[in-house]
């Protein structure tokens, strides 16, 4: 593993607010290629860096830090400093999974539409995913067609059923994580439903389907449970790794590839007329889901 410094400036005007750029490299990656793009990229968005001078840094400079590594899931990147502190990932291979993860970091942390729209035009390749608008309704709710909030207590035997209703255009991913830390993928799954991805604008899709005679029940394990509802704009290869057939898999490599894409979420309440299986028309207070690229819902229960 080696490391690249570099210096904002010129070290006879070295002063306090001078900046550096430490970036921690992994696997075979070409070391000027890395240096080229990080300086390039942190310096356009974030602060200004430049190449280190020959007579060296001083420990006391304004420091920003780039970790990569890189495994079987792809680049995973750590960028940190006074005006960022980021992480996020790519499943490209090579530099290209390096730039594109890179990007995501700065690309999440802007607040404002006129910066998420600039670093968008320059690398609309690389950041397709992230900049589109996705936006989805769902309503999670037991078998009198009461809803599941995020908090809430359930027992062993309460069956739940998922409505999902798309205002964009999405791929759709459910996916439960059980109180051993196991994950199932509940959507998209052929033992379940033979809905495909990606899922049309204002429709209502239900997880099981109406005409279906399955139901999803907690079992006798009690714990922490956790349902991830993960909306993209395209299709997330990650998960199709991760799961074969409905089968369950570990969580850790999902949890840190998948759950750092979704931070540009915003979420509402919003009353609408849905009709669930066996039952009549009825309003719900359903959860608006809002945002760019990929956004991921998280919902806690606790299972007694």
């Amino acid at each position: 593993m080696s490391f690249f410094l570099f210096s904002a400036t010129n070290p006879a005007l070295a002063e306090s607010k001078e900046c550096y750029l430490l970036v921690e490299k992994s696997a075979a990656f070409d070391p000027t290629i890395v240096q080229n793009t990080a300086l390039s990229i942190v310096s356009r968005y974030v602060e200004k860096v430049e190449p280190p001078p020959i007579g060296g840094l001083r420990q006391d400079q304004c420091t920003y830090r780039v970790t990569l590594t890189e495994g079987k899931g792809g680049s995973f990147i750590s960028l940190s400093g006074q005006k960022i502190n980021s992480i996020a990932s790519s499943d490209l291979p090579g530099m290209q999974g390096f730039t594109q993860a890179l990007l995501r970091a700065v690309h999440k942390t802007f607040t404002e539409e006129s910066r998420k729209n600039e670093i968008c035009l320059e690398y609309k390749s690389l950041l397709a995913t992230d900049c589109q608008v996705v936006e989805s309704l769902i309503y999670l709710y037991d078998a009198n067609g009461q809803k599941i909030d995020n908090g809430n207590t359930v027992r062993a035997g309460d069956q739940f059923f998922v409505m999902i209703k798309p205002l964009t255009s999405l791929y759709a991913y459910v996916v439960s994580k059980d109180s051993n830390n196991n994950l199932f993928k509940i959507f998209p799954n052929p033992q379940v439903t033979d809905i495909p991805n990606p899922l049309n604008a204002n429709f209502q899709y239900f997880i099981p389907p109406r005409s279906s005679d399955l139901i999803f029940e907690f079992d006798n394990h009690p714990g922490t449970e956790k349902l991830y509802f993960v909306f993209s704009a395209t299709p997330l290869k990650e998960i199709t790794r991760y799961f074969s057939g409905g089968k369950k898999t570990q969580t850790k490599e999902f949890e840190k590839q998948i759950l750092t894409r979704g931070i540009n979420l915003t979420t509402k309440k919003k009353t609408v007329s849905v009709k669930l299986p066996d039952h009549d028309h009825q309003s719900m207070d359903v959860e608006q889901l809002k945002g760019k690229g990929v956004i991921v819902k998280e919902v806690v229960l606790n299972h007694r």
